[in-house]
């Protein structure tokens, strides 16, 4: 396995009989602890510095019980949660084989499935299933199969977070297909958003509140982590209303309950992929809540996928395979935000509009720092089985829910968008489909994400 390197003091904890005297050999290190009345015990360890050192961890207790943890790395861990597109495994992506073989190159990574078969009410202490023990990346530990482990995402960040940082990795797939973010908030994270919708009927309990945050959460909130990984929203497709106020509290709540601040608990998260058929108006909400909670809390990064459709899936256009390029955009996110690279990770972003009425065309400026050597206007064919109405690229609107097609045309760091008429445009927006049609990127290779001058005015929940 692999705890959390120093500065961070990493936790190992256990059960025993109550009052009993707990001692730890760590590193040629005695600790001491005391079990309480129901007999667990916990030890900080001393901050302990990344590198390919082993350790052998030994803990007795008064009573005689004994245990080990053995081959253990120090360094980052990232907990990588969510539904289905973050279940979706490496053996189900493109160059699965490929892939999957590279994984032997890997041994300073450390994997770890739970298992998708416990649900509770109230919170655990220990997960009921577990899918993968903590394992050595292999070909066997992330080719298991598809839907069971190894989490695609999860692996491809992982991975090329090693690669550039050279210090091992824990990765920590936890998630489950077609939840709802209601299942994985806390009681006191779903009290921040009330009137909570009601739950999904077409999957049992394991979308009713709080029951997987209870039973897949709550065992692994003593671990020390870097951060934590998310692609949901899928199920939360009509709740885009509810959804801006769940995710930014979801998000604070899982910092306060493992007690670590923003700047020591970094939280990514992947937007939407295109997806068809869908609710054009909702789906373009989900992501543009999952956009914005980077602006709104500290230490919040997203990776932009709308670019990555994929209509002929076997798993359905919402289980697009492309997983490696999702995995590199977060990976590069973390790059830049928990290990301070100077490198790029967003795409052109919206920073104002403005309207020439003299030669008729509607102007886009980006965030200076988004711009990434400059703007590029890629090609964009919508796919045979998809009406071409439905993927839009820049929109005017023109009247209530009267939106214009408009073809962009990049002028230096700008983008200028003609229209017709005396009629002033009231808006304007960007991919705002299920299926849109991404053609704008800078030069670092990152899409421009979709942005919506025009406030929602829909439902709640």
């Amino acid at each position: 396995m692999v705890l959390q390197r120093a500065p961070q003091s990493a936790r190992i904890w256990g059960w025993t009989e109550a009052w009993s005297i707990v001692k730890a050999n760590f590193d040629g290190q005695v600790l001491d602890a005391v079990a309480d009345r129901t007999g667990f015990y916990k030890f900080d360890l001393p901050p302990t510095e990344a590198s390919d050192k082993t350790y052998n961890i030994t803990v007795l207790s008064s009573n005689g019980q004994s245990g080990s943890l053995n081959n253990v790395l120090f360094g980052d861990v990232y907990l990588c949660g969510g539904q289905s597109n973050m279940q979706f495994s490496v053996l189900a992506g493109f160059n699965a084989t490929q892939q999957v073989a590279l994984a032997a190159n890997y041994p300073l990574i450390r994997v770890f499935t739970v298992g998708q078969k416990s649900k509770s009410y109230t919170p655990l202490e220990e997960f009921g299933t577990i899918e993968q023990n903590w394992t050595i990346a292999s070909p066997q530990s992330i080719g298991g199969g598809q839907w069971t482990y190894f989490s695609a995402v999860c692996w491809f960040f992982g991975k090329d977070v090693f690669d550039k940082m050279q210090i091992p990795i824990g990765l920590l797939s936890d998630n489950w297909g077609g939840t709802l973010i209601q299942s994985w908030s806390s009681p006191d994270a779903l009290a921040k958003c009330l009137p909570t919708p009601p739950r999904s009927s077409d999957i049992e309990s394991a979308n009713d509140p709080s029951v997987l945050w209870n039973a897949m959460i709550s065992p692994v909130l003593n671990m020390r982590i870097r951060g934590a990984l998310w692609y949901q929203g899928e199920q939360n497709w009509n709740q885009p209303g509810y959804y801006r106020c769940a995710l930014p509290a979801m998000i604070n709540d899982w910092r306060l309950k493992w007690r670590e601040s923003s700047d020591e608990f970094a939280f990514l998260v992947a937007q939407l992929s295109a997806w068809y058929p869908a609710p054009d108006d909702w789906i373009p909400e989900i992501r543009l809540t999952q956009s914005n909670v980077s602006i709104a809390l500290e230490n919040v990064r997203f990776a932009m996928t709308s670019d990555l459709g994929d209509i002929k899936s076997p798993f359905g256009s919402v289980h697009p395979r492309n997983k490696e390029t999702v995995g590199l955009r977060l990976s590069a996110s973390a790059l830049a935000m928990v290990y301070h690279r100077n490198v790029p990770y967003l795409g052109p972003t919206f920073q104002q509009w403005s309207i020439d009425r003299n030669s008729k065309k509607v102007i886009i400026a980006f965030e200076r720092d988004s711009l990434g050597g400059g703007l590029e206007k890629r090609s964009f064919t919508c796919p045979s089985e998809i009406p071409s109405t439905a993927c839009v690229g820049f929109e005017l609107q023109f009247g209530l829910k009267m939106w214009n097609a408009s073809e962009p045309i990049i002028v230096g760091d700008q983008i200028e968008l003609p229209y017709q008429g005396d009629d002033v445009p009231l808006g304007v927006r960007y991919l705002w489909s299920a299926f849109p049609a991404c053609t704008i990127y800078n030069r670092d290779g990152f899409p421009a994400p979709s942005f919506n001058t025009v406030a929602w005015t829909g439902p709640w929940g």
